[in-house]
Parts: structure tokens; C-alpha cells; sequence
């Protein structure tokens, strides 16, 4: 079979506002690239349209669709880009209409917990299959079985609509040993056209790669399970760096970024997978998520020679109140000894804040910012609250009547909106107000500007400061 795979039209203006459109990250879409590996390695042929990389329009889209012959179209389906997704089955619909169309990935899932899911089928656009959690199997199910003409009613993981009727199979088991899947084809993605957010790294070009799945922690407004689940599944050091290394000598990497949504949470794996990099004399370097109650001293001294230059850490309050609230499942304390420890090892760090969290009141915001400034570290983002379905804090805002919007393009990490609003704060201009104070009083420090100087190393690094700058300016 001939399977295209699509990451929709979504203008940069409309997913980073009109502030920061230049400065906002393009990244390569692993999901797709995956499912395309697996796919390939049974002998389908594959291809990749990335219309957000691109900036491919709408009526562009149509016009590429219009003259392609797949079998099957499958898109991405994130909460704030569904309605991209929908306008982009649309357009399928209408020039393709006799060819079935299916979506997978975490608005499924999640849609699928708040008992919402009749509502991915109900619209103008016509979908055939959904595809909830880890897609690979899944994925590969459904097209085995449509090639040889056979009934897809049963292939767990998935929600088919036959008939004018939905149905919801069980949960397809997780792949436990994720050696097993090949590497992403990133070779059917577009060339040029990603690129990392300005605080996210030092040299081009910078490529994605995931070490594990899973998160199990219970972060109130998080989504990602319904994805990967809550167990934690790693992949063997030696097969990460084989990747690492192809990164290298195939596709020209200088920098790495992983996305795990916790890399420090298996130390030993961590301190193996740093070793087969140094062993192999690996000429890299790479950033990640962490948390800050599973670093130490051990684990970033290893990350540090093996090539890690930064850090991102979610601590979302300043206030143990407010982080026993969102279940963070650490304190302030631990936090700030973990960016103390972070710079202490010559690593940077990125702290990640989310101003208007149920029970914060504009005197605990106050203790955020100040606590943020304490935390001292090389970048900063205060977030609005983004109430995702199927996450607690959906349910909360639910039972607060505090829910802004059911329009799910409005859903963005880094949008002007929040979609929860907190009754304490009193409007949502006021949290802005306090979200802009923030930025303002971390930023506009002298020991900010001493550091960036300090800190440059090429005319790369005097121009990404310099629009960094600017875009804080703007917002």
C-alpha cells in the first residue's frame, strides 16, 4: 500500500502569535517518522507531507493531495491543531473522497477519556479510523489488513467508524522492548526547514531523538500518557547512541535535542548512555528535559562530558501549596538545590513557571516570580494554564465552571490565552498583566545581560541573543 502521512497547514502567526513567529521552534514530527520506519520496514511505500515545516497553505495542500495516489492518508491529531487537522481532512474529502483517512495521536486518547470521542467523527470532515496511544502497531494493523481486504472492525488501539456507527476496541499492550522499532524515517521528512527554538541550542543544525516513553508521574495538567502510558520503557544505550551516531554521519547533526518526558528519571541508563558517548568520542552536544528531584551530582558531571550543555526543568510554582495541589511531586527546596547543582557542573538550565494554577491568588504568582529570580537560571517561561481534555485539571475547570474555551486551537503552550481561568486572579488581562511583570523583572536584571555577553561564542550567538531579545521585548 501507499500510505501518505501529514502534519497539516497551521500558519506560524496563528501558532506563536504575532510576537514571536520568527523565533518559535519547527520540529521534526518523530510520531510520523516512526510509523513511517515500521511501515517501510514491511514493504509499504511511504511519504511524509509536513505542511506546518513547509508553511504549505491550505490551498496549496489541496493542490499537492489532488494529484497524489495513496492508499490512506493518516494526520496528526494534537489538541490545538484539531481544527487544522479537520480543514486538512476536508480537503482530502473533496479530492480524494473514495480514499479512508485516519488520525492518531494525543487528542485522541484524550478525547477518548472525557468520553468525547463521538465528536472526532461528527463534524464535515470525513474520518474513517482513529488511532489512540503508541501508533506503531496500530497503524501497521490497519494497513496489513486493508491491503489484503480484510475486516478492521477488531485491531485494538483503534476507533472505527463503519456503517454510520463508531466503535471503540481496546487498548492495544505497549511495546515493551522499544529496540524492536527501527529508527525514525527521517528521510522522508523535508530538508531546511526545521529548527529549535533560540534558547534551545548553540549549533545548526539541531535534530530530535527520544531515549525512552512514558512519564510516571501525575502532573495535574499534563496529557502525555494517554500517549505512552505511565510505565517508563528505555531504550539500550548502545542502540540510542547507534542512532546518535547515524544522526552524525548520515544526516550531519551538530546538536541533539531529547524529548523524553523525563531523561534523568533512570540514573544508570542515564550514566551508560553518557558513557557510549564519550567512549565513542561522539563530536556533540545535546540538551533535555529533567526533573529536579532526580539529579545529582554523579549524573550531571556524567551529562556534562558527554556533551549536555542545558537542561530544561518544569517547577510551574513557586509555592509548595500550589506544587502539592498540581501533585509536582517535589518542593521548592529540591528545586532550588537542583539549579544550584545544574550551574555548579557548568550545565545551563531552562525553568519553566505556569502563572494562574488552581488555588494561586495574585500573592502566590508574586512568590513564583521571586522564586523564579532565585532559581537564577540561564532562561525563563511563565505559561498560562492550558486546561488539555482528559487531564485533571480539565475536569477541574469542568467542576469551577472555570473552563475559557471549547475551541481547541486555543490550546497553546506558548499562546496569549489561557483556557483555565482562575476565579482568584480575578480577569485574564490581569494574569497577562502578571505574566509580563515576570518576564520583565527576570529579564531586565543586569547580571541577565552580563551572563548572555559572557556567554557568546560566535556571530550565531549575537544574532540568536539579539532576536531572543527582542521578541522578550515584544512580549
Amino acid at each position: 500500500m501507499k500510505i501518505t502521512l501529514i502534519s497539516p497547514p497551521w500558519a506560524l502567526d496563528e501558532m506563536y502569535g504575532l510576537t514571536l513567529p520568527e523565533v518559535g521552534s519547527i520540529e521534526e514530527p518523530l510520531g510520523l517518522a516512526y510509523i513511517a520506519a515500521v511501515l517501510e520496514k514491511e514493504g509499504h511505500k511511504c511519504r511524509i507531507i509536513d505542511a506546518f515545516a513547509e508553511q504549505i497553505d491550505p490551498k496549496r495542500f489541496k493542490e499537492i493531495i489532488s494529484r497524489d495516489d495513496s492508499d490512506l492518508y493518516g494526520l496528526t491529531a494534537c489538541t490545538p491543531m484539531m481544527k487544522r487537522t479537520t480543514d486538512a481532512i476536508e480537503a482530502i474529502n473533496e479530492v480524494r473522497p473514495d480514499v479512508p483517512v485516519m488520525i492518531g495521536g494525543p487528542h485522541v486518547g484524550a478525547m477518548l477519556k472525557v468520553k468525547r470521542h463521538e465528536e472526532l467523527f461528527a463534524g464535515k470532515a470525513k474520518i474513517d479510523y482513529a488511532v489512540y496511544g503508541e501508533g506503531e502497531l496500530t497503524v501497521m494493523e490497519l494497513v496489513e489488513k486493508l491491503e489484503r481486504g480484510e475486516s478492521v472492525a477488531d485491531i485494538d488501539g483503534a476507533i472505527i467508524k463503519e456503517n454510520g456507527k463508531i466503535k471503540v476496541n481496546k487498548p492495544r499492550k505497549l511495546i515493551e522492548d522499544l529496540d524492536t522499532i527501527p529508527f525514525p524515517a527521517r528521510h522522508l521528512l523535508p530538508k531546511g526547514v526545521y529548527r529549535p527554538s533560540l534558547s534551545r541550542y548553540r549549533k545548526l543544525p539541531v535534530m530530535s531523538i527520544i531515549n525512552s516513553r512514558g512519564c510516571p508521574y501525575r502532573c495535574i495538567y499534563c496529557s502525555n500518557r494517554y500517549v505512552f502510558g505511565p510505565k517508563v520503557r528505555t531504550r539500550k544505550p548502545k542502540y540510542v547512541v547507534d542512532e546518535i551516531q547515524e544522526l552524525i554521519e548520515k544526516f550531519g547533526a551538530k546538536e541533539l535535542r531529547f524529548w523524553d518526558d523525563t531523561f534523568t528519571f533512570n540514573k544508570r541508563l542515564v550514566l551508560e548512555l553518557c558513557q557510549e558517548i564519550i567512549d565513542r568520542k561522539l563530536d556533540i552536544i545535546w540538551t533535555c528535559f529533567g526533573r529536579v528531584d532526580n539529579v545529582d551530582p554523579e549524573m550531571l558531571k556524567a551529562m556534562k562530558k558527554a556533551g549536555c550543555w542545558q537542561i530544561d526543568y518544569g517547577v510551574e510554582s513557586g509555592n509548595d501549596r500550589i506544587l502539592k495541589i498540581i501533585k509536582k511531586g517535589f518542593t521548592t527546596k529540591q528545586a532550588l538545590e537542583a539549579f544550584k547543582m545544574t550551574r555548579k557542573h557548568g550545565i545551563h538550565s531552562r525553568s519553566n513557571f505556569i502563572l494562574g494554577l488552581p488555588g494561586d491568588t495574585p500573592e502566590t504568582i508574586e512568590e513564583t516570580i521571586k522564586f523564579a529570580i532565585a532559581c537564577d537560571s540561564d532562561i525563563v517561561g511563565f505559561h498560562l494554564p492550558q486546561a488539555y481534555p482528559g487531564t485533571e485539571l480539565f475536569e477541574m475547570a469542568i467542576k469551577e465552571n472555570a473552563l475559557a474555551t471549547d475551541d481547541w486551537s486555543k490550546y497553546l503552550i506558548d499562546g496569549d490565552e489561557p483556557s483555565y481561568i482562575n476565579p482568584n486572579i480575578g480577569t485574564v488581562k490581569k494574569l497577562k498583566e502578571l505574566q509580563r511583570e515576570g518576564y520583565r523583572r527576570y529579564y531586565m536584571r543586569p547580571k541577565i545581560f552580563i551572563r548572555a555577553l559572557l556567554d557568546i561564542r560566535s556571530f550565531s550567538d549575537i544574532s540568536r541573543y539579539t532576536k531572543g531579545f527582542l521578541a522578550a521585548i515584544r512580549m
